[in-house]
């Protein structure tokens, strides 16, 4: 049996991709605002994504919130979105970018994925995930939200 998740120590977590579903079950609350504000108490020193599908996703990080939309891209398959943004962004935080642009490219490779059918065969090269980030940046930084709360 898989342990419970609200019984890991998730205050040893130096970062946490978690979706709405899942923030909505460790926080009961449905609202992204809520359930961001439940993991800046509980948990102040985690580093938070929480992704909201074709909602965009948002960092937080100590008091900063950082609300990126997504690519608007026809989606064709949602399998694999997921992972390929968090392999996205863990590469460009390895790489020692700012988080905002983690979240950037991440979102960029994300889009380019559900473009296509399938799970791995669906994960983009840096190349392709750059190009559609190059193309939406004017589009992205313009509805971007920065809060410090």
């Amino acid at each position: 049996t898989p342990a419970d998740p609200g019984q890991l120590p998730l205050n040893e977590i130096d970062l946490l991709f978690i979706n709405e579903v899942e923030g909505a079950f460790f926080s009961d609350q449905i609202e992204p605002e809520a359930i961001l504000d439940y993991f800046a108490k509980v948990f102040p020193h985690t580093q938070v994504i929480l992704t909201l599908g074709d909602q965009g996703s948002c960092l937080q990080e100590g008091r900063k919130r950082i609300f990126l939309l997504c690519c608007p891209v026809e989606v064709v398959d949602t399998v694999g979105a997921g992972d390929t943004f968090t392999g996205f962004f863990l590469a460009a935080k390895l790489a020692g970018k700012s988080a905002l642009d983690c979240l950037a490219i991440a979102t960029a490779a994300s889009a380019c994925a559900v473009t296509k059918k399938g799970a791995s065969a669906s994960i983009p090269a840096l190349a392709e995930a750059q190009t559609l980030l190059n193309q939406y940046h004017d589009y992205l930084w313009s509805k971007k939200t920065e809060i410090t709360f």
